[in-house]
């Protein structure tokens, strides 16, 4: 269910969510990272991704890397942020939202390679 696994209750461990961070973000890399060595992937900001959102997307998608609409008004966001409870945040669960709204709990992931 998350990167950590499926046990719910290690969240406070990887994430910043209403119950923990006060409804604030917080700088990133103060939580436990994932596998990969990424910080805040649930939590802390909502992801602003590229894919357009359409709610019914997945029940007439292709199986195999569904790369979503074409077109849209919203984008997909995911992971959750800190001012909603930590269940947003499952690896699963997405939503969308104009994506030239600007709250400071919208953003942006970047992964940057080391090799």
């Amino acid at each position: 269910m998350f990167y950590f696994g499926d046990d719910w209750r290690e969240s406070a461990d990887y994430a910043w969510f209403n119950e923990n961070s006060g409804e604030r973000t917080h700088p990133v890399g103060e939580k436990k990272p994932n596998a990969w060595g990424l910080h805040d992937m649930h939590g802390n900001v909502w992801e602003f991704c590229s894919d357009w959102y359409d709610e019914d997307y997945y029940a007439h998608s292709p199986t195999v890397d569904p790369r979503g609409p074409d077109t849209g008004a919203e984008r997909v966001i995911r992971g959750g942020s800190a001012c909603f409870p930590f269940l947003y945040g499952r690896s699963a669960f997405r939503d969308g939202n104009d994506p030239t709204n600007a709250y400071y709990h919208f953003g942006v992931r970047v992964c940057v390679g080391t090799d």
